[in-house]
C-alpha cells in the first residue's frame, strides 16, 4: 500500500510480530486443551489502495 520503503519494514515487522504471537498464544491455547488456530487472514484483503495516509499508519 505504501510507497515509502521504511513504513512497509515498520508494517511487515508488526506482521512477523503479531504471526509470532498468534502462534504462541496457539500453542498455550493446544496445551491447556482449548481451541486455538484462528486464522489472521480473515482480517486481511488483497486491496490495492490504502484508506489510511503513511503518516496516519505511523501514528
Amino acid at each position: 500500500m505504501t510507497k515509502d520503503k521504511e513504513i512497509k519494514k515498520f508494517l511487515l515487522d508488526g506482521k512477523d510480530l503479531a504471526q509470532k504471537q498468534i502462534d504462541i498464544f496457539n500453542k498455550v491455547l493446544k496445551e491447556a486443551e482449548h481451541l486455538g488456530n484462528i486464522p489472521v487472514s480473515i482480517e486481511v484483503t488483497d486491496s490495492t489502495f490504502s484508506p489510511f495516509s503513511d503518516r496516519l499508519i505511523m501514528f
